[in-house]
């Protein structure tokens, strides 16, 4: 989904949820559920590659920009056998921001 067609939904209000996801210390990528199929897309750049963000401020740019104030931060944080500890479970954390 390019950030033209968010925009374009977010004015139909046809926007349902909006996902920054973090894996370990790569880039994020901002995934947009919409109630358009109910489909699930990844925002992408104007070659249809994923777009990558290196920070939450890009990303909430980003989002103003289309009209969105909402998302959540969905880190996943690999486990290393140096800092597992008593648990090697994966980690999810999910939080919600308002911006």
């Amino acid at each position: 989904m390019l950030i033209s067609e968010l925009k374009k939904l977010s004015k139909q209000h046809k926007v349902d949820q909006v996902r920054f996801i973090r894996h370990g210390f790569q880039p994020m990528l901002i995934e947009v559920t919409s109630q358009q199929g109910n489909d699930i897309e990844l925002l992408t750049d104007h070659l249809r590659r994923p777009l990558r963000v290196r920070s939450l401020p890009e990303a909430y740019a980003i989002c103003r920009k289309a009209g969105i104030h909402q998302a959540k931060l969905q880190q996943y944080i690999p486990q290393d056998e140096a800092c597992a500890g008593n648990s090697s479970l994966h980690q999810e954390r999910d939080m919600t921001l308002r911006f």
